[in-house]
Formats: structure tokens, C-alpha cells, sequence
């Protein structure tokens, strides 16, 4: 368990864990000691941690113990010994000794992955999509935008929520709608170009040229 690069902890139906591994004792920065055989409250205390931010975790908990739940995620931010900040999400799941006992609950399993890395890509990838002085789009191989930039919005001359969920057909000219039904990424995955007249939210005309990527 030690070696796995994940948290892994396991807590009783008296709300206290009786397993810890390496990988929970450094995200917690608590030592394995002052983990096992504790609650998550009486380690709050000792650790001085925002006891509050604590409720819907052990009310996730309870909820599983009692059956009334099958599946628990969550995000938990936490400061490792060295100053770093990780992010990792958190899976709960109820875990039985005998399944005879009418789905009665023991304990509770907790694996963590470290996803600080995902959502720091997250986030540079949002900051280039949102900062881009070109308009960006992300729709599905049949045109059906999921996604676009304040560019976009700013050239069709829509709100965002108005855009997403529109075809590509529909923002531009049915000439160049039928031209850019047949642009794809070529076999390499490389960009494909095509110019096409778009079409405003007003009516209004304008050219451009568009970068396909798969």
C-alpha cells in the first residue's frame, strides 16, 4: 500500500480509520501514528483545520455506512510538508466483509489521486482559449458547437449561451456551410484550412478562414 502512488485510507463504522498508507500521511502531512485509530474530527482538532470544511465529508461518510450511498467524489486541497499545494480527488466507497449480511457496510475505502498537474493544465488551457485574439471553437465531428471563446462571441455577435449548442451551419453562409462539411484534420492529425463567409447574429456578413484539429 505504501508504494502505491495514492491515498488509501480505510475507516470503521465508529467513524475512526484503521488503516493509513504513506501516500495519505503525505498529503495530510500527518505521520501514519496520528492517523490511525483517530476520527477525522479528532484529527480537525489536533491539526488545527477548518473543522467545518469537514461536515460534508463525514456527512459522505456517514451516508455510506448507512447504505444510503454507493459512490462518493470529491476535490481536497492540501499543503504537503515541503509548502507545496496538491490537489487531489477523493473516492469513497463502502466496503462489506460478508456480503451475506444484507448489504450491511464495515468501513469505508478512501482512494486519492493527486490531480494538481490535470488542473493546472486545466487552467493553462483555459487561459490561452479565453485569451486568444482569434475566435476558438470546440464542436463535435457533426458541427455541434460544445465550446467557444469570448473572441467568437465577440465576432458572431452572440452570448456565449446563446452560441454554444448551435450548429456551425448556422453562423455562417450555407455555401461555406456545405464547403466546410467536408474540412477535416488529415490523417497526421495536422491542421486543415478553408476561408468561409460567416454569418453574424444580425445578418451581417464577414469572411474568415478556419483551422480544422483533431
Amino acid at each position: 500500500l505504501d508504494a502505491a502512488p495514492a491515498i488509501i485510507l480505510v475507516k470503521d463504522r465508529e467513524g475512526r480509520y484503521v488503516l493509513a498508507n504513506k501516500g495519505a500521511a503525505e498529503a495530510y502531512n500527518i505521520p501514519i501514528r496520528e492517523i490511525e485509530g483517530r476520527t477525522l474530527g479528532e484529527i480537525a482538532v489536533a491539526r488545527h483545520w477548518n473543522v467545518d470544511d469537514l461536515q460534508k465529508y463525514e456527512a459522505a461518510d456517514e451516508a455510506l455506512l448507512r447504505g444510503e450511498a454507493d459512490l462518493f467524489v470529491s476535490e481536497l486541497p492540501s499543503a504537503r510538508s515541503e509548502g507545496s499545494r496538491r490537489l487531489y480527488r477523493l473516492t469513497k466507497l463502502p466496503l462489506s466483509l460478508n456480503a451475506d449480511l444484507c448489504g450491511e457496510v464495515d468501513y469505508v475505502l478512501v482512494v486519492g489521486v493527486d490531480i494538481t498537474a490535470i488542473r493546472e493544465s486545466e487552467i493553462r488551457y483555459r487561459t490561452l482559449f479565453d485569451g486568444s485574439a482569434d475566435a476558438i471553437f470546440v464542436e463535435t465531428l457533426d458541427g455541434l458547437i460544445l465550446d467557444c471563446n469570448a473572441t467568437a462571441c465577440e465576432m458572431w455577435g452572440y452570448r456565449k449561451d446563446d452560441l454554444v449548442g448551435l450548429k456551425v451551419a448556422d453562423i455562417v453562409t450555407p455555401e461555406s456551410a456545405q464547403a466546410l462539411r467536408a474540412v477535416r484534420p488529415d490523417a497526421q492529425g495536422e491542421s486543415t484550412y478553408a476561408r468561409f463567409t460567416a454569418l453574424r447574429a444580425d445578418g451581417s456578413l464577414f469572411p474568415g478562414e478556419v483551422s480544422v484539429r483533431g
